[in-house]
């Protein structure tokens, strides 16, 4: 898509701006307003041209079809996660490689614990205590008419471990790196990870579904868990109970939640405060970022990250384009026009990518990302 002179000019004058008050080139929300109102509606991109780029990412990753090892992309030959596996599935038809890619992690179970990442042609896996094993309880509910009854066992170990987190609601995480697909930041203490748990909210209600024990007071206070960590002094849902970052993936439980159960646990006006409230950039939102919209600190992430790159605000497109389905779902006016914007600026660089920078030049950066083919199953969501 290119950019109006109008939104340039508007773009250029929030970069002066942003100099001159020694700020990142980040949108501040006066700014997202003004460029909402200059910005264009492009057409509408084609859902089939969507559509045939994500089943040719898909394609391009799958290492061994028969069983189930998908990377995350061509760049990545040091294994199989479980959360790119759930996403990249999830955008794809193919019932037994759905089937095929559930049962190797299913099958490495330790404690109910599901593995975070497999490595490649071996027996050996990495563990950490992260949202593996809420996304694993989710997938068994997704494609519960190709998996069936067997995994009945496995699963109950797996919502055994998860509830052993769990306290007066939410879902509580040790401190450290590697807690959550946020696997730079580090949490200095054990914290409430609103991604972690808006996942929580969603596994309740999948292991309801499947026959696990969760009693509906269970349900409710996982639902209340969530909403208590919208912080109405700041009017967004933060990255977690003790940091106030801006996250946009801190809204992606609820997003589950409402395609896979048609069920809400924030309320509207939660989700279209924090969207609309969402630090920005010439590509796409900020995944992480200070409450004022400037990047975190180098030190915030282990190793450290540089301004603009990787989770120290990069702009990450499967985590954009579910909050925006989520804020068009709540009732935010200007959704469509963002999203439109946001899956053009993607769909140009002929790819999906695991993220763009958006400091101090944004450019694409791994390419050919599998997990952002889950975008291609809700195109049409409402």
């Amino acid at each position: 898509m290119h950019l109006s002179a109008v939104m340039k000019a508007w773009l250029a004058r929030a970069r002066r701006l942003d100099r001159r008050l020694r700020r990142p080139a980040a949108w501040t929300p006066l700014t997202v307003l003004l460029v909402t109102i200059c910005l264009p509606v492009p057409a509408r991109a084609e859902h089939p041209a969507l559509r045939q780029i994500c089943s040719r990412v898909v394609e391009k990753n799958i290492v061994d079809r028969s069983n189930g090892f998908i990377r995350p992309s061509p760049l990545y030959h040091d294994g199989q996660w479980l959360r790119d596996s759930f996403w990249a599935t999830g955008g794809s038809n193919d019932s037994s490689l759905k089937k095929a890619a559930f049962d190797r992690f299913a099958s490495q179970l330790q404690d109910g614990q599901a593995p975070t990442r497999l490595i490649p042609y071996s027996n050996r896996f990495v563990m950490n205590d992260d949202e593996s094993t809420l996304l694993f309880v989710i997938w068994a509910y997704r494609d519960r008419q190709i998996l069936g009854s067997a995994y009945d066992q496995a699963l109950a170990r797996a919502w055994t471990w998860v509830r052993s987190h769990v306290a007066d609601g939410q879902y509580w995480s040790p401190p450290g790196n590697l807690r959550s697909w946020h696997d730079a930041l580090v949490f200095p203490g054990w914290d409430v990870i609103s991604y972690n748990q808006g996942l929580y909210v969603a596994a309740a209600h999948a292991a309801a579904a499947l026959g696990l024990p969760v009693s509906e007071k269970e349900l409710r206070d996982a639902e209340e868990g969530y909403r208590r960590l919208f912080r109405s002094d700041l009017q967004y849902l933060p990255v977690s109970r003790n940091l106030p970052y801006h996250d946009i993936s801190a809204l992606i439980g609820e997003a589950l939640l409402r395609i896979l159960f048609d069920r809400s646990a924030l309320y509207d006006e939660q989700v279209i405060a924090t969207v609309s409230r969402h630090p920005g950039s010439d590509v796409g939102f900020l995944v992480l970022s200070k409450p004022d919209g400037n990047y975190l600190p180098y030190d915030a992430f282990d190793p450290p990250l540089d301004y603009g790159d990787y989770q120290n605000g990069g702009s990450w497109f499967l985590y954009d384009f579910l909050a925006l389905l989520l804020a068009r779902n709540a009732g935010w006016s200007q959704a469509d026009r963002y999203m439109d914007w946001r899956l053009n600026v993607e769909l140009t660089r002929g790819s999906l990518h695991e993220y763009l920078m958006t400091q101090p030049i944004p450019v694409e950066l791994r390419p050919d990302y599998a997990w952002n083919a889950y975008a291609c199953s809700l195109a049409d969501w409402r």
